[in-house]
């Protein structure tokens, strides 16, 4: 009896998590598809196979699982950038470098484009470009920080260009690589074709920046 009760809150641990998870992985589609105000916490829940009032027991609101599919996908990309960035290679060239520090900090948003999940973060990230909504503030808080890291490298490459500007130009190659594998279906890609792309978006931002950045270029 001892070993069943010492065991139960374990399994309940595993359920309750698993059940999170599968609200954060559904909910990130609704959202994607109807909006923060469209989406449906009813349709949600019908869809996972869970009780009404589940997401509101794990979440609180419907407001608070929207800034956690955000959150769910922000730290996992984001400890990516954080790693590429710690193992940023000395030396190289101007182009290894940049490219190096611009597929860093890329790459980690289109890595999962072939998932349900991950391509519809993206679907996310592109509407808040068009029509910011509390979505974006919580991406803000989490991105800034390590986005002034990733800034204050390419300020170093760039020196007599001021950081605004550097960072503008970051954004603006975010939005490029947000808006690519969505013009594709999740089921329509594969890892094959999200490393040509990472690769496609890589060139393209580099290229941005030696054109706006680069006060030595025509």
């Amino acid at each position: 009896m001892l070993k069943n009760a010492q065991e139960q809150p374990e399994q309940d641990a595993i359920d309750n998590t698993s059940v999170r998870d599968k609200l954060i992985a559904v909910a990130a589609f609704h959202f994607a598809e109807h909006g923060l105000l469209g989406a449906s916490q009813r349709a949600i829940q019908r869809e996972v196979g869970v009780n009404p009032g589940a997401a509101h027991y794990y979440f609180g609101s419907k407001e608070a699982l929207y800034l956690a599919v955000i959150d769910d996908f922000l730290q996992r990309s984001q400890a990516e950038r954080l790693a590429n960035l710690q193992a940023l290679p000395p030396g190289g060239s101007f182009a290894e470098r940049l490219r190096y520090l611009l597929r860093s900090y890329l790459a980690p948003l289109l890595s999962d484009a072939d998932t349900k999940r991950g391509h519809s973060y993206l679907r996310i990230v592109v509407a808040q470009l068009a029509h910011a909504d509390i979505g974006m503030e919580a991406m803000e808080a989490q991105l800034q920080e390590l986005r002034e890291q990733y800034v204050e490298q390419l300020s170093r490459m760039f020196p007599a260009v001021p950081r605004n500007r550097i960072e503008e130009v970051l954004r603006a190659c975010v939005s490029i690589a947000a808006a690519m594998p969505i013009q594709l279906k999740p089921e329509a890609l594969n890892k094959q074709k999200i490393d040509a792309m990472i690769e496609d978006v890589t060139e393209i931002a580099a290229m941005v920046f030696e054109r706006l950045c680069d006060p030595h270029h025509p």
